[in-house]
């Protein structure tokens, strides 16, 4: 007679935390590259909607999650994967849109920080965050 011993496999909150958030990451990503690809190809820099995928990440995911979403964006681009404006340049760093690319991830995280602080905050602190969001990325 053979006893057959049932094994529940439990995960941690720990594990379950991370892979949540590491979804989070993922779909902000793919979201982010959805954004990039709508845009009106005008050189030297691209009108794109870059910058509305940056605030909305940061008000969704959060300051760490969105800038996180974005440097895999950028990660991705400097492996030359075709998710940029104009096509893959590993080099897009040297380009003309290199300083904008660079501040999306610091302004998503200003951004996601300031709502982060004001859980319930009105819609004039959100204009106000997303503002920042924009000095930070034209400056």
């Amino acid at each position: 007679m053979e006893v057959y011993v049932e094994r529940k496999f439990k995960v941690s909150e720990r594990a379950r935390a991370f892979c949540l958030a590491t979804a989070q990451v993922l779909l902000g990503t793919l979201f982010f590259m959805l954004c990039v690809k709508i845009n009106i190809p005008i050189r030297p820099v691209p009108i794109a909607m870059h910058t509305f995928g940056v605030f909305s990440l940061a008000i969704v995911l959060g300051g760490r999650k969105a800038s996180f979403s974005i440097l895999v964006f950028l990660g991705l681009a400097s492996l030359g994967a075709p998710v940029l404006a104009y096509g893959s340049n590993p080099l897009w760093m040297l380009g003309t849109t290199g300083g904008y690319l660079l501040a999306f991830p610091i302004a998503a995280y200003v951004i996601g920080k300031m709502v982060e602080m004001k859980p319930n905050a009105h819609v004039t602190w959100l204009m106000f965050s997303i503002f920042c969001g924009q000095v930070i990325i034209y400056t």
